[in-house]
């Protein structure tokens, strides 16, 4: 419950987009979960938890009431970080991270992550194309809690994600498809 580092974002659209405090021995994004201290009594009631990319998205879900929302503080859920989870006895992990590329890459390591530790892992389709906060801030929360409800097995996710890249229809696209 301790401050172990900061962080900023921007409002508009210059970059740096964020910036952290560097990492050191006390604030190692690899190994904490932002907004863990406020969501673990909830995590560990009802033995899930919601993981998200970015502390906005934890600071919006919290706000409309999702109080089981953790960020991963890097470009996926850890191994580190699985393993707090299985501390607060957690048995389904519901993975949200963007819809853009980066948060389905990250969506598809924090499945080889989370699967080592042996939750049941959900995949979440954010809708409207849109992360966590914009969601629940611009759509309401229910929205959100169906995206929930809809999370894909990570077979069905891996599946899904490979067939909207490569053409199945195609020789070429088969090939790509089963590698």
């Amino acid at each position: 419950g301790r401050a172990v580092g900061f962080s900023g974002r921007v409002l508009d659209d210059s970059l740096p987009k964020y910036m952290n405090t560097p990492e050191t021995a006390l604030f190692d994004k690899g190994a904490l979960l932002y907004g863990l201290e406020r969501a673990k009594t909830s995590i560990h009631e009802q033995r899930s938890c919601i993981v998200v990319e970015g502390y906005m998205d934890v600071i919006a879900l919290h706000q409309v009431g999702i109080d089981t929302a953790v960020a991963a503080l890097g470009a996926t859920l850890t191994e580190g970080q699985a393993q707090q989870l299985r501390r607060l006895e957690v048995d389904t992990v519901y993975l949200a991270f963007d819809a853009d590329t980066a948060g389905q890459r990250a969506t598809l390591s924090g499945l080889d992550q989370a699967l080592g530790q042996q939750f049941l892992v959900k995949a979440v389709r954010v809708p409207h194309g849109k992360d966590p906060a914009d969601t629940v801030l611009e759509h309401g929360p229910d929205v959100f809690l169906n995206a929930l409800k809809d999370g894909l097995s990570e077979v069905n996710f891996r599946f899904e994600t490979v067939m909207a890249k490569h053409n199945p229809n195609t020789r070429d696209g088969k090939r790509d498809i089963l590698n």
